[in-house]
């Protein structure tokens, strides 16, 4: 048998015991795995095509409805920062990232996604499901009022959002939530933030103002390195309004105090009362606002900058009654 023969024969045995390291042919050494890869590697010519694709994403991204949108939404207005409540209820834009974010749009998709398998009764919906469950469903909490801070004209704000999924056979209402590791980690260990979950309490007082109340409400975590749907978890409880009616309350009373501020000292000390204001203790406001200065790390809250005008003390006493957090013993 001549060498070639013996080669061969050589690597099908080796192969048929697991040997990776057969030899090729007789007297070269066995490769390693790093030697095994590809060794063809273009030259780089830039990102002139990366370049070209990237304009018009972020194109699309800032003319989005949700970049555009201005008014507070349910999604706010449950945020345990008071000075991220003022802030947007002042109408202040917050500061805009040196580049434009990548992962509200991801959770978009997401919702697209869901909303045309899932909301198969609405005219728009997918054909092949026949169900009786309605996504994105449109609801009105209610009017938040003021005679200068809101719509000049009708002076009052009409608040409402879209419940990701109203199921009418359950009584439930869903919020479909994108999130990361660090997120779904926190979720999973002590709760959902207090943002998320007076966003689906105001979500249920409007349907019970519509008189269909639900019954239950749930929160889907969708990971976004999920594998496969398994990985989803849910958080799930009983509808309450008392803290819908809390948060409600609380902006209106923000308001309420902003609009005298401004009409005895002017607009100038109303955004200075707002910079006292506590931020969130739990790190979930997630905006830099111009009183402060860009956190340097993630999940680091940004820097407060002091006023520029000294705030008497007639305005200060008022911001314990600005609460943060609701409690359950709260008499609403």
């Amino acid at each position: 048998m001549s060498d070639t023969s013996n080669a061969i024969l050589a690597i099908v045995n080796a192969a048929a015991n697991g040997d990776a390291d057969a030899p090729q042919k007789p007297g070269k050494a066995p490769q390693t795995a790093e030697q095994r890869e590809c060794d063809w590697k273009p030259k780089p010519l830039g990102s002139s095509v990366l370049q070209a694709v990237l304009d018009p994403i972020d194109t699309a991204i800032a003319s989005h409805p949700r970049s555009l949108q201005k008014a507070i939404g349910p999604s706010e207005l449950g945020t345990d920062s008071p000075h991220e409540l003022a802030m947007k209820l002042l109408q202040r834009e917050p500061l805009q990232l040196a580049d434009m974010p990548w992962l509200p749009t991801q959770g978009t998709a997401v919702h697209a996604w869901l909303e045309h398998h899932l909301g198969g009764h609405r005219p728009d919906g997918d054909n092949e499901w026949q169900g009786e469950w309605e996504a994105e469903k449109r609801v009105r909490v209610g009017t938040l009022h003021s005679r200068t801070l809101l719509d000049p004209t009708s002076h009052e704000w009409h608040v409402g959002g879209s419940i990701d999924l109203w199921m009418p056979d359950q009584r439930a209402t869903v919020d479909w939530k994108n999130v990361g590791a660090y997120t779904l980690k926190h979720a999973q260990a002590d709760g959902p933030s207090q943002q998320y979950l007076v966003q689906q309490a105001l979500y249920g007082w409007a349907l019970e103002q519509e008189g269909t109340p639900p019954e239950r409400q749930a929160l889907v975590y969708i990971p976004r390195d999920a594998r496969v749907l398994s990985d989803w978890w849910s958080y799930e409880w009983s509808y309450d309004p008392k803290p819908a009616m809390w948060a409600w309350n609380r902006a209106q009373l923000t308001l309420d105090i902003l609009q005298a501020i401004v009409d005895r000292d002017g607009t100038e000390m109303a955004l200075a009362w707002a910079s006292l204001l506590p931020g969130s203790a739990s790190g979930h406001e997630w905006n830099t606002w111009e009183d402060e200065t860009p956190a340097l790390t993630p999940f680091t809250p940004p820097t407060r900058k002091a006023p520029t005008i000294d705030v008497p003390d007639r305005w200060t006493r008022l911001i314990p009654a600005i609460e943060p957090t609701y409690q359950t013993n709260n008499n609403n």
